[in-house]
């Protein structure tokens, strides 16, 4: 069975399709200090996850509005050069890039989902190459992971019942003639799929000043870690140095 693993991760384009209840996070998303400080948390963290990842095939695609595509590539700049499977996209080049990416001959197409800050372990992608699928199988699942305070340094293991973390799996054919699921009531919508619950750790949620929840306390059924050298180990798994 031949599978493509796609990560689609948003930058700074998540509400481009709700107009009038968003426009200020959307100002906002355009700002260039905004930007800079997103970007600079991508570099530090999703990343190097993608990067440390014990396999590479698979590729990401990280999609930013084209009015801030300038400003984009000039932050780029600053960074050492991504590999080529860890593609910036204008989101208006979206549509042209996925009609060659679907070109290529394959069954199934694996969609990851990842937010721009956050990190999945290295052995990630090559446990979505082994999982054992079946002709039902919609969403492969990861309830169990990490939580990492950006600021605070604190680490947590956590179980969260429908996290935003999770691969929609899609046959080919039906992929290039349009079929997506529709997530009703947003990530937990994925859980009411045919779904394969991955068994341990897969997944670290970076709490940062810029996300939804900025503090560890929000985060139910969770461990703190505090021995140094198990953080320390830990971390390492998902590509992040502090």
């Amino acid at each position: 069975m031949k599978k493509k693993i796609l990560f689609r991760i948003l930058l700074n384009t998540r509400f481009r399709d709700i107009k009038s209840a968003n426009k200020k996070w959307m100002s906002t998303s355009e700002d260039e200090s905004w930007l800079a400080y997103r970007v600079h948390i991508f570099m530090k963290y999703t990343a190097k996850s993608l990067i440390h990842q014990k396999n590479q095939l698979f590729t990401a695609i990280i999609l930013y509005l084209d009015s801030t595509e300038e400003v984009v590539k000039r932050l780029l700049a600053e960074y050492e050069e991504l590999p080529p499977n860890i593609i910036f996209l204008n989101q208006d080049k979206e549509e042209t890039f996925m009609e060659t990416y679907l070109k290529e001959d394959t069954d199934y197409i694996y969609e990851v989902r990842l937010d721009s800050d956050d990190c999945y372990i290295d052995t990630f992608v090559q446990t979505l190459h082994n999982v054992e699928i079946t002709e039902e199988t919609q969403c492969i699942l990861s309830r169990w992971g990490y939580i990492w305070d950006h600021h605070s340094k604190r680490l947590g293991n956590v179980y969260y019942p429908s996290p935003p973390f999770y691969t929609l799996v899609y046959k080919a054919k039906e992929y290039r003639e349009g079929v997506r699921y529709t997530l009703k009531g947003g990530h937990v919508g994925a859980c009411r799929l045919n779904c394969i619950l991955l068994e341990g750790e897969q997944y670290l949620f970076v709490l940062h000043e810029s996300n939804i929840l900025a503090t560890f306390e929000h985060r139910m059924q969770k461990t703190e870690i505090t021995d140094t050298k198990e953080k320390q180990a830990i971390l390492e798994r998902f590509g992040v140095t502090e």
